[in-house]
């Protein structure tokens, strides 16, 4: 007889619950799991809607690759802001590229396998951090929000931006979501505790590149309290603008001429607040006009010059002129002096380029280059002015017996200098210009009188410990000079000896934490600071109980049971583990175990610090039984069995020793925060560090004193999971270990001591396999896969980029030839978390290691991923001066795949950068066409300009401004004898002479566009329009005495006689009583004040031009007064 088989079958990965799709799912699982083509169509036909408005399904023919897969996650974020359950068992996988699909079991069964072994295994991130945190319902919907509408949720402080990366927008548009400038709402970000942009306390901005974040302070304390510390920056400088009268500058603004009446003052990173005598007061930030601010940068560095050497000349070093290898005297001569690498690179650029059409991208790299170097000044002219001819209707040209500068306001004020940085940047980055830069360079250096002894001077000089002294003295009042200094110097060296370049920037990166850390060691535990002991105690704990639980129940396991019971995950809704008898028991002695443990490391690592040569610091049998000992009764067995299994295995000691390591490193990074979120990630990160600065041989020695000491405990080289083979041809050769048998008498002595209630301390049976080197080995898995790999990151970057990235990192370790059996990947972990850990100590430290590490937007670029171009503007900034905060331009750009080192140093000098300005500017003024006196100069200088018109660079107007120029030149040569006096009053230096005088500007281009021409006598006609200018009476004098001048203009009507004059017997009249005088202490603090100020009151008396009164007549207008108010408002 037949039966009826009732029972259910077991469910296939995939299902739907739709009863003839699961039937053609699980018959294709039979088969080898790939559902056919029709089965494909039933599953999209089925789940259409739902499907609707996700990334698109990941079908049979999807070209993917393993290593392509960046995440992996089983929830979709639904765009109200949830995090729901994929159905089916979809999984959303994420590709480097930032491409998404989802992937279905049955339609893609190969790539959802090995998807979900990833996202199993704890190899992706999975679902973001923050949502792993213990957040209300309400507030985890709310950042789900803001998700859904493209922010990140920030999860740590590095993520934050400084105020001058954030993003601004153009005059008449607001993103209330976004961190803008706005004239009318000022910095748009966010921060309130309960705003409605910024609820449960989250902050909202969005950086220059265009990504947007939210911190939240319950998910990063840390990161909102940094935000809240932009905010208050933010808070200073709309204070400027609302109440000081400071005005944004935009991209229409022409860089103001820095003069010596001109402040400029770091408002925070990456802005600037300019204030000038005559153009006004400006705030300029870098992600709103990056060449504005750069330039006034560059300026402020080369302005201070004469100090920055000073510092180093006190110390018996060179000053920069003699290290700045542009600067260097190569063998070709001209007119029998030596050219310099820089004029003979310039001339064989410009050589090579002399024929090339003047629509070419040669000729306009030429002239582009040419241009920005003219934006400080340099361009020559040949100054005429056409008349009248001696016949009707002709004309008479007349040309200047010299040439003439263009000053730099005059050349910015032709500029648009935005559109030329743009333009000047995209043909430095050009593959065919980049080749020919690099070429002419190596040229000009291999032509360099006794090249190597100047190679081994620079080097000599940056190694001498006085120009570390000097940086740091420079540091606190010139930061931008000290870093200037150091970057050219680096630049000049890695164009010599590239390699040795790096060497010497890796010493400086890692000798100043180092040196830190010595001298912070001296001091024992006050020098360490009990939080960074304790807080890395915490740490280690947290990851040697984790490391234990999964050596002893394997890596899935033994995670999911730990972060259930103790990660946290209990709270969070993780599903509880069913535990057998054995799990439970291993689960109830790490918990009673975690204080004692802690209280014992921390002991031990305390006394070892304190007395780091001597036995203060050993955990032995007594230490473990007195730990014990402060156990409840009923909890002893546990914990004495995981204690005494920790001991037996030399794990205790180890352990120690490399908490009193750590726990300095913590010291210098804010208690180990910067490193990351988890303990971890922050273990590892010190690790990386430890174990770099031990494995490198020139590193390794800078280790003294009583750091050294905690070097030689022994375990310290296990608990770094180096194995025995690097422990004993490196670790001891460079630290040599005490003798075990006096340090380490646990391991080496029967366990006499006895409990109340236990005959011998105990040890917890972990498995025969649980050793001391397969317990450091799972331990250091386990920290190492808490972070990216750095083989990961590099893989993110193009790839022409990544071969010079990793020859960068590991030409560090291949410094010692001990290493060369070490796997690259081993190589690339230790130096590159090891520069991450520096990265994270530098935010903190501070001192000259943020100099050195000026690049930090180039780490973040490196990590993230970006363009050449990217990187060329972060790291070789279009400076205007001599520097921007860059490390090492050249090193720097060839450690991250951007051409050459030589190419890196061209593109460094083409944009004004560090070291190069001296030398190659210079090069490029002195090698701008000679001029004669003759048409034919006059028009190469009119074809000058609108080739560059052309080229999209220049301002509107600018043919009227240079012909105003031209001619106001000439004239100022033929008057120069009896108006050479008043000429610099009337055209001052900072500002363009069509802006220094209007009105007669506009009379002059209205007088040429009617005639084409201007009269034999139109200027002298016309000078009564010309006004003088006075740097002591500028707008800050104005506003110290605003009150006593706006008191005397608006009482000028009821003070004036017949015309608009009053004199200074006028006054004098007022001053003794006078009936249009109603004698208030205000109008006589007022009049008293004009009459107390002589020189000011001959200002404003022959502020005005008179050409048959050039002196004071004792008589002032009010036109006086409104011009020189026109100057100052």
């Amino acid at each position: 007889m037949s039966t009826i088989d009732t029972s259910t079958p077991k469910r296939v990965t995939g299902e739907t619950g739709n009863a003839d799709f699961d039937e053609k799912l699980r018959e294709a699982r039979s088969k080898g799991g790939q559902l056919d083509k029709k089965g494909i169509e039933a599953y999209k036909e089925h789940r259409g809607p739902y499907l609707d408005g996700k990334p698109p399904l990941a079908e049979s023919n999807h070209q993917w690759k393993e290593e392509d897969i960046a995440n992996v996650e089983s929830e979709w974020l639904s765009s109200s802001g949830h995090r729901l359950m994929l159905w089916d068992d979809l999984l959303l996988v994420t590709m480097k590229n930032g491409d998404q699909v989802l992937v279905h079991a049955g339609v893609n069964p190969r790539l959802h396998e090995v998807a979900k072994a990833k996202m199993d295994s704890g190899d992706v991130k999975g679902a973001p951090a923050w949502t792993e945190k213990d957040l209300s319902d309400e507030h985890e919907l709310w950042l789900g929000q803001r998700e859904a509408g493209g922010f990140t949720v920030v999860t740590s402080p590095e993520d934050v931006p400084e105020i001058g990366d954030l993003r601004f927008i153009e005059d008449g548009y607001l993103d209330m979501s976004a961190a803008v400038y706005h004239p009318g709402n000022g910095f748009q970000l966010t921060v309130d505790d309960n705003g409605a942009y910024g609820e449960n306390d989250t902050a909202l901005f969005t950086t220059a590149d265009g990504h947007k974040y939210a911190v939240s302070k319950e998910v990063s304390p840390d990161a909102y309290e940094r935000v809240k510390e932009l905010a208050k920056t933010r808070d200073e400088i709309e204070k400027k603008i609302d109440e000081d009268g400071y005005k944004v500058m935009s991209a229409r603004d022409d860089i103001p001429v820095v003069t010596d009446g001109t402040k400029v003052e770091t408002l925070a990173p990456g802005v600037l607040a300019v204030e000038t005598p005559r153009r006004g007061k400006f705030i300029v930030i870098e992600s709103v006009t990056p060449e504005h601010f750069a330039n006034l940068e560059g300026t402020q560095v080369d302005k201070q010059q004469g100090a920055v050497d000073k510092a180093f000349e006190d110390r018996d070093l060179p000053p920069a002129k003699d290290t700045d290898l542009m600067l260097a005297e190569t063998s070709e001569k001209k007119d029998g002096k030596a050219k310099t690498v820089g004029e003979l690179y310039y001339d064989n650029l410009k050589e090579a380029y002399k024929d090339k059409p003047d629509d070419s991208k040669e000729a306009k790299y030429l002239r582009l280059l040419e241009a920005r170097a003219m934006l400080n000044g340099g361009f020559q002219f040949l100054p005429y002015t056409t008349t009248n001819g001696a016949f009707s209707g002709t004309t008479n040209t007349s040309y200047g017996k010299d040439p003439k500068e263009m000053s730099p306001a005059e050349m910015r004020g032709l500029v648009d200098e935005g559109k030329l940085g743009e333009e000047l940047l995209a043909l430095m980055t050009d593959e065919d210009i980049a080749a020919d830069n690099d070429r002419f360079l190596k040229e000009a250096i291999d032509k360099v009188e006794d090249k190597d002894g100047f190679k081994d001077k620079l080097a000599e000089t940056l190694r001498d410990p006085e120009y570390k002294k000097a940086l740091a003295d420079l540091e606190q009042d010139n930061p931008e000079g000290a870093a200037a200094r150091y970057a050219a110097d680096m630049q000049s060296l890695s164009l010599l000896d590239a390699e040795l370049a790096a060497q010497i920037d890796t010493e400086f990166k890692f000798g100043i934490p180092i040196d830190q850390l010595n001298e912070l060691y001296q001091d024992g535990m006050e020098g360490v600071g009990e939080e960074n002991v304790d807080k890395a105690t915490t740490d280690m704990v947290s990851t040697l109980l984790t490391t234990m639980m999964t050596s002893v129940l394997g890596t899935k396991r033994g995670t999911d049971i730990y972060n259930y019971f103790f990660g946290g995950g209990k709270e969070k809704g993780q599903a509880k583990p069913e535990l057998s008898a054995e799990e439970q028991k291993l689960v109830t002695s790490v918990e009673s175990s975690r204080e004692p443990l802690t209280q014992l490391l921390k002991d031990s690592a305390k006394a070892s610090i304190n007395d780091p040569s001597g036995q203060s610091g050993v955990i032995t049998a007594e230490k473990i039984d007195k730990a014990v000992a402060k156990v409840p009764l009923a909890e002893r067995d546990g914990v004495a069995g995981v204690l005494g299994k920790l001991g037996k295995t030399g794990v205790l000691s180890s352990s120690a020793g490399l908490i009193s390591m750590v726990a300095g490193i913590y010291k210098l990074a804010d208690g180990g925060l910067n490193f990351g979120d988890t303990p971890a990630e922050r273990i590892e990160a010190a690790k990386n560090f430890v174990t770099t600065i031990s494995m490198i041989s020139p590193m390794a020695t800078m280790v003294t004193g009583a750091y050294e000491e905690l070097f030689r405990k022994p375990g310290a080289a296990d608990s770094l999971g180096l194995g025995k083979s690097l422990k004993e041809t490196v670790w001891d050769k460079h630290f040599k270990p005490k003798d075990v048998s006096e340090t380490e008498s646990i391991e080496m002595k029967e366990i006499q001591k006895k409990l109340d209630n236990l005959k011998e301390l105990p040890e917890l049976d972990m498995g025969k396999a649980f050793t001391a080197d397969n317990f450091w080995k799972d331990f250091d898995d386990n920290t190492r896969t808490s972070r990216p790999a750095v083989e990961d990151l590099i893989e993110q970057l193009p790839a022409d980029q990544q071969d010079a990235v990793r020859s960068s990192l590991t030409t560090i370790a291949d410094k010692n030839p001990e290493l060369k059996n070490v796997p690259e990947s081993e190589k690339l972990r230790w130096i590159g978390g090891a520069l991450s850990t520096i990265g994270g100590v530098a935010d903190v430290a501070g001192g000259v290691l943020d100099l050195v590490l000026g690049g930090m937007g180039i780490d973040k670029l490196r990590k993230e991923g970006g363009t050449p171009e990217q990187f060329a503007a972060k790291s070789l900034q279009l400076v205007g001066g001599t520097a921007g905060l860059v490390m090492g331009g050249a090193g720097l750009a060839a450690a991250i795949g951007v051409g050459s080192a030589a190419v890196a140093g061209v593109v460094a000098a083409a944009a004004g950068g560090v070291g190069a300005v001296l030398g190659f500017i210079g090069a490029i003024i002195g090698g701008v066409v000679a001029l004669k006196k003759s048409e034919e100069t006059v028009e190469k200088v009119r074809d000058y300009f609108r080739e560059l018109d052309k080229d999209g660079v220049l301002e509107k107007e600018w043919g009227d401004k240079l012909n105003y120029l031209v001619h106001m030149s000439y004239e100022y040569n033929y008057y120069e004898g009896k108006y050479e006096d008043r000429f610099d009053a009337w055209y001052p230096e900072d500002i363009p002479v069509w802006e220094a005088q209007p009105e007669h500007y506009k009379e002059f281009t209205e007088k040429v566009e009617k005639d084409g021409k201007i009269g034999d006598d139109w200027f002298t006609d016309n000078m009564k329009d010309l006004v003088t200018y006075n740097d002591k009476f500028d707008a800050e004098f104005y506003r110290e005495n605003k009150d006593k001048i706006d008191r005397i203009v608006d009482n000028w009507e009821q003070w004036q006689g017949s015309d608009d004059i009053i004199s200074d017997k006028d006054f004098n009249k007022l001053l003794k009583g006078d009936d249009r005088f109603d004698n208030s202490q205000e109008d006589i603090d007022a009049v008293q004040f004009l009459m107390d100020n002589k020189e000011f009151f001959e200002f404003l008396d022959t502020i005005r031009f008179h050409p048959n009164n050039t002196k004071s007549d004792g008589k002032i207008s009010r036109k006086d007064v409104d011009k020189w108010l026109e100057q100052v408002s």
